[in-house]
């Protein structure tokens, strides 16, 4: 194949890529949406709530109402009770979320990358 030709297939093809980009969305003109409102404002409130967590981190923890920890032996089994309870509680939050998700990922019409 002579140069110029390879020339001039280059050049076609930046041709075609310019016209892609002029026909693209870079020289629309899009006004600001209510989608753009919902975004900014979760983004201010992501930015606030930052700045709130790390105010609140700089100052020392000094609870209101102290809670009393009993030592004893007979305290035990009702802490332990407790705990096993708060841990079942988060296994069947995670079960219920974990089916939720996967039943909506299986109905969803969104592509597949496998």
């Amino acid at each position: 194949m002579p140069l110029c030709s390879l020339t001039t297939a280059r050049n076609s093809a930046a041709r075609m890529d310019r016209t892609i980009l002029l026909k693209g969305s870079f020289l629309h003109r899009r006004t600001f949406g209510w989608q753009d409102l919902i975004a900014v404002l979760i983004v201010v409130a992501a930015v606030i709530l930052f700045g709130t967590g790390m105010h609140q981190m700089l100052v020392p923890l000094v609870p209101k109402h102290p809670q009393q920890i009993s030592l004893s032996p007979t305290a035990l089994p009702r802490y332990t009770l407790l705990t096993v309870l708060r841990m079942l509680a988060a296994m069947v939050a995670s079960l219920i979320f974990t089916f939720t998700y996967a039943t909506l990922a299986a109905k969803s019409r969104a592509p597949r990358w496998c």
